[in-house]
């Protein structure tokens, strides 16, 4: 019996995002506040590791240099505020919150393991051969994190036109889901679909 597991690591991807946000102040010192945002993921590598792939393998690890994927988060929170004068606020807070982004990994090389025929670079094929970073993503990857948050927020205005705010947030209880989704090559055939879960 061999036990599989892997890692997926990212590193050097560059997000461009935009972002809103807005509060709503109601009567009786109660609000509403919240942001919402997205945006691509571009450049940067992924490295793939995988232990107990094969029975002749032990570990492995290959590198994919081009990557594009996107984002998306929101937060909503609604609070009371215990502590509000003409020009402070301070209140606590209970909300939500929401991440979810997917990247394409394109293109492999061998790190470790090159010559193994089991690699997944090559698999089935004697030596090392690396998939080029055209036609289709070798690799996907989609993360979903959920949240629930507790804090305390307060603002206050410095001068007529100058406002420093901010808040701290405990978050008790947090869920992920995943999914990595590993192809033959650059063909997008599918080779595997792995879970990812925890709390």
């Amino acid at each position: 019996h061999v036990r599989r597991a892997w890692r997926v690591t990212e590193d050097g991807l560059k997000p461009m995002s935009g972002e809103g946000c807005a509060r709503g102040d109601m009567p009786m010192n109660w609000f509403v506040k919240g942001f919402v945002g997205g945006g691509t993921r571009k450049n940067g590598h992924i490295n793939d590791e995988d232990f107990g792939i094969d029975p002749t393998m032990a570990y492995t690890n290959t590198n994919s240099p081009e990557v594009n994927g996107r984002s998306r988060y929101a937060v909503v929170d609604a609070g009371y505020d215990f502590l509000r004068g003409p020009a402070y606020k301070v209140g606590a807070f209970a909300g939500y919150f929401y991440y979810q982004q997917k990247l394409n990994a394109y293109g492999c090389t061998q790190i470790a393991s090159p010559a193994n025929p089991a690699a997944p670079c090559a698999p089935g094929n004697p030596g090392f051969q690396p998939v080029p970073p055209t036609g289709g993503a070798i690799l996907t990857e989609y993360d979903k994190w959920q949240a629930l948050r507790l804090g305390i927020a307060g603002e206050m205005m410095l001068t007529d036109r100058i406002k420093l705010s901010g808040e701290a947030a405990y978050l008790p209880y947090v869920k992920f889901n995943g999914e990595d989704n590993h192809f033959f090559g650059n063909s997008g055939l599918l080779a595997s679909v792995d879970p990812q879960w925890g709390h």
